[in-house]
């Protein structure tokens, strides 16, 4: 039945949110706790390289033994580590087993990640949907995730000395929830092979045949360079705002949660607004546009002292966040052929990027005494890079 495909073509996009929330509030509020425990710079950046480097070695695993066929088992499995890792974080009182605890998403992470991306692929194309509608609706809902991760979080941590406890508490309820659906979806639709037939049918957008897009050229290697650019700026937002919030701003976990919180959603709208992409992908006017907003959105966090400036700068970043996120999913799942390995090396950057930039810009921030003079090496890494696209 068609109404009941499109459901379940639509349902399948709720699980990245989900536990994508749990990744994002695992590293928001153990950062937070850092700060607020008087950790240094380097410290509080360094969970998101506890967290980064682990999911790289997740990704180059996964890429060995990910197939179409056991896709929707990895990431059923993730559910069940989602699960030790909250419960884990609820015990976690000091910072060496608040390190220990931010590994363990990272390691469920990277049985879902990777394999959701193929999985996602495959239940599309047996509904005849096009890449840019898996990439538009993927990016749309991992970042819906990361922005409510850390929102939900910031409120619960202000309701009590151990509001943090909550966070994980809800996650854990979260984890159980989500693997019990996931199994019952890949055992039902996960498994099905994908016809000849759906195969070859054309996928409709506004009354016009898709994009025959393995008649263009394979930019993989161009997403992994400008988005590797772009992650690098974001993890340096994500691993160093939390201690100017706290040290130097003074701002309250609900504003920091909100800050994080409109970065991701103006990222999320983006990926979606693109589900009917057609062609900018290949465009360097397009690529160099959302380029501009990136650095707008990186210089007002070097100057923004105001929450107001902030939510601005998170909202421009956001946007250009979103839009290297869906150039690097499409030209991995584009590749006919090549898209369980693709996907795995995009990951692999993510985790690159998640543990060298957060290193660095925690070093930069204590050496030089300066958010500022961070914040504006991030500038310069957006300038290069659209530069170079």
């Amino acid at each position: 039945m068609p109404g009941r495909g499109l459901c379940v073509s639509l349902l399948i996009y709720l699980f990245p949110a989900l536990l994508d929330a749990i990744a994002a509030q695992t590293l928001f509020v153990n950062s937070l706790r850092a700060a607020q425990m008087g950790c240094s710079d380097v410290v509080i950046s360094g969970l998101w390289a506890a967290w980064s480097l682990p999911y790289v070695g997740m990704c180059v695993w996964i890429s060995r033994i990910l197939t179409e066929q056991n896709a929707g088992r990895l990431i059923a499995f993730s559910c069940i580590l989602f699960l030790v890792s909250s419960l884990g974080n609820l015990m976690a009182t000091g910072i060496g087993a608040i390190y220990v605890w931010t590994v363990a998403p990272a390691i469920a992470a990277g049985f879902f990640f990777p394999p959701f991306q193929v999985f996602m692929k495959k239940v599309d194309s047996g509904q005849s949907k096009p890449v840019t509608y898996s990439t538009g609706w993927y990016t749309f809902s991992w970042s819906l995730g990361f922005a409510f991760g850390p929102w939900l979080s910031g409120f619960l941590m202000e309701t009590g000395p151990n509001g943090w406890r909550a966070c994980y508490a809800v996650s854990a309820v979260v984890a159980v929830a989500s693997g019990t659906a996931l199994f019952i979806l890949d055992h039902r639709y996960g498994r099905r092979p994908v016809t000849a037939e759906a195969a070859r049918k054309p996928a409709p957008a506004n009354g016009a045949p898709a994009e025959d897009y393995s008649r263009m050229p394979d930019l993989a290697w161009l997403g992994w360079i400008g988005a590797g650019g772009g992650l690098i700026v974001l993890s340096i937002i994500r691993g160093i705002f939390p201690a100017m919030g706290e040290k130097m701003l003074h701002l309250t976990e609900s504003v920091q949660g909100n800050v994080f919180f409109l970065l991701s959603m103006a990222q999320a709208f983006t990926g979606l607004a693109m589900v009917r992409s057609r062609t900018w992908m290949y465009s360097a006017w397009w690529v160099s546009l959302f380029g501009i907003l990136g650095l707008a959105g990186a210089a007002l966090f070097a100057v923004g002292r105001t929450p107001l400036v902030l939510y601005s700068a998170a909202s421009l970043f956001g946007i250009y966040s979103g839009s290297f996120y869906f150039y690097l999913v499409f030209h991995a799942l584009a590749h006919p052929s090549r898209a369980p390995v693709y996907v795995s090396i995009n990951e692999m950057i993510v985790g690159v990027a998640g543990f060298v930039a957060p290193l660095l810009a925690g070093w930069l921030a204590q050496a030089t005494g300066s958010y500022a003079v961070t914040f504006g090496a991030g500038c310069a890494v957006v300038l290069v890079t659209t530069v170079f696209l």
